[in-house]
């Protein structure tokens, strides 16, 4: 596939002032690396400005391509951050699933470093993963993916987790399902507003969030 870039030069043409034309200089590209191009500008411009003001032209501005060619990949800014989430998912499923499979018969402590752990990854990646949230929030599709597949696997998960340590003895939580949204939601939201809008420390989110874990799951060990 061939991306056309746009470049600016002058010349004087004869008789005339000096004029500024537009010269057209074509990039040959393939698909995937035009697509990680767009996918690396938008999360470079993420790092700058909230989702509601990123736009399709200052993307494709940043990755030095024309309007056009953002949508051979991308039907709109919804999906672009839904790639950009893809694009991160294993690395988050993969901190949980190490907390979830843990063999530590410290419980607490298992869930201490799970979510330091979480919180970490939710800090090194908080611009594109706040975009997604607030997509969520506005967009159908955008909802279904982020609410109704990544944080409910996460729900999903939790669940599964608290019901294992309830058969246990491990925990006396009554309802897992209902608890383990209500903690998955409260993570996500705390971490929005704490990690990605006040750049709190991630030691003292996931210190807090812990807290409230344990209180909820292991209240003999508060």
């Amino acid at each position: 596939m061939i991306v056309d870039v746009m470049s600016l030069s002058s010349t004087t043409a004869p008789g005339a002032t000096l004029t500024s034309m537009t010269a057209k200089r074509r990039i040959r590209r393939k698909p995937e690396d035009a697509e990680r191009e767009l996918l690396d500008a938008a999360e470079a411009l993420l790092k700058e400005i909230r989702f509601r003001d990123l736009t399709v032209d200052a993307v494709a501005a940043a990755a030095n391509m024309r309007r056009s060619n953002f949508y051979n990949y991308f039907k709109d800014r919804n999906e672009l951050v839904m790639r950009l989430v893809d694009r991160i998912g294993g690395e988050m499923f993969a901190a949980t699933r190490l907390w979830l499979e843990s063999e530590n018969p410290d419980r607490v402590a298992a869930l201490r470093q799970g979510l330091r752990d979480v919180v970490r990854i939710w800090s090194r990646h908080a611009d594109v993963l706040a975009a997604m949230d607030e997509a969520s929030h506005h967009d159908e599709v955008a909802q279904q993916y982020f609410r109704g597949g990544i944080v409910q696997e996460y729900i999903d998960q939790i669940t599964t987790l608290i019901r294992r340590e309830k058969r246990q003895g491990l925990t006396n939580v009554a309802n897992p399902g209902e608890v383990a949204r209500a903690l998955i939601l409260l993570n996500v939201t705390y971490m929005t507003e704490r990690v990605t809008i006040d750049h709190a420390r991630p030691e003292t989110v996931a210190s807090v969030l812990a807290q409230i874990w344990i209180a909820a799951l292991y209240p003999d060990a508060t």
